[in-house]
């Protein structure tokens, strides 16, 4: 990615549903963006007052609104949110 950052970009529902283009999606791909749907955020993580990464849980797709089914799928750890 540019400027050496890791991007990570989540969505609760599937790719398919995304607001975005194929196109737009293929791109940030190519240029290193790792994409991770079917998951929705459940809390920032704050150590020593800064956050320090943002817990995920894993989601029903075909819902129109997050309906966890999983309590606990993914967790990242954040340089800058």
């Amino acid at each position: 990615m540019r400027l050496g950052a890791k991007v990570h970009t989540t969505y609760y529902r599937t790719r398919k549903d995304m607001g975005a283009t194929t196109e737009e999606i293929e791109d940030g791909e190519a240029e290193g963006a790792t994409l991770h749907v079917g998951i929705a955020q459940k809390q920032i993580i704050v150590k020593d007052g800064n956050v320090s990464g943002v817990e995920y849980q894993r989601t029903k797709p075909e819902s129109r609104m997050p309906v966890v089914v999983v309590a606990l799928c993914l967790c990242l750890v954040l340089n800058s949110l």
